[in-house]
């Protein structure tokens, strides 16, 4: 979402940021070391080179994100899923499933289908993506963040 597409939403969330209330160090090291990361990384410019200079406005940032949880979730920590919200019911949630959807605002159903599941313990809400973990040895949890 582009900070300027729609100041509302933008405004509505800002009390989410930076880790506000979060307690569970899991979901806040999520946060402030991935999500909210702002250093550079060695891939960055590959991947900007990879997007037409359209496609650079809106699907930039969303990258440079997938990159990052690439990195965060590594292979001894589990497998990641990166799908459409639209597609979310037909994922078979397994521990350690790091599931990434697209469009959850625009496929609200599907995005509350996911967070009810039982396998899905902690999901953190960015307006037009969403990241569920498949983790057992968290608490059940729902975050939104302003991201």
């Amino acid at each position: 979402m582009l900070l300027l597409s729609n100041p509302y939403i933008w405004l509505r969330r800002i009390r989410h940021r930076n880790g506000y209330g979060v307690h569970s160090p899991f979901a806040f090291n999520f946060i402030k070391q991935v999500l909210e990361e702002h250093d550079a990384y060695y891939a960055y410019s590959a991947i900007d080179r990879g997007l037409r200079w359209w496609q650079r406005f809106r699907y930039r940032r969303h990258q440079h994100l997938l990159f990052r949880l690439h990195n965060f979730w590594t292979a001894d920590k589990g497998e990641i899923s990166v799908e459409s919200a639209k597609d979310a019911g037909q994922v078979q949630f397994r521990e350690g499933l790091m599931l990434v959807l697209a469009d959850i605002h625009k496929y609200r159903g599907e995005w509350a289908q996911v967070r009810r599941s039982p396998q899905v313990t902690v999901t953190f809400d960015l307006y037009d993506m969403g990241i569920a973990f498949c983790l057992a040895r968290l608490n059940k949890q729902d975050y939104i963040v302003n991201w």
